[in-house]
């Protein structure tokens, strides 16, 4: 069973420190979390997402994996693979 636990504070800064004790607590593996996500709200409203774990090799690796199936069919899968993989790296 997962869990979502949000929390707001005033600053970045705030956010940052809570952020870096939780890793270290993780370390300890006195908690367990699959991921960690620092929302911030800049002035003019866009909010954006830091992650603590990047999810490009995923990305990318999967993007790969299609790319190269694609390319057997049209009898060039490193060049499938190659596409793929910068596709998938760049989500």
């Amino acid at each position: 069973m997962s869990n979502l636990i949000a929390i707001a504070y005033p600053d970045e800064g705030t956010a940052q420190e809570v952020a870096a004790t939780l890793k270290e607590l993780q370390k300890e593996r006195t908690i367990q979390y699959e991921d960690l996500v620092i929302a911030v709200r800049d002035d003019s409203g866009k909010v954006k997402l830091r992650q603590s774990v990047s999810t490009k090799g995923a990305g990318a690796a999967g993007g790969a994996l299609w790319g190269g199936l694609i390319g057997l069919i049209f009898l060039m899968p490193f060049l499938g693979m190659a596409i793929g993989g910068a596709a998938g790296a760049s989500r």
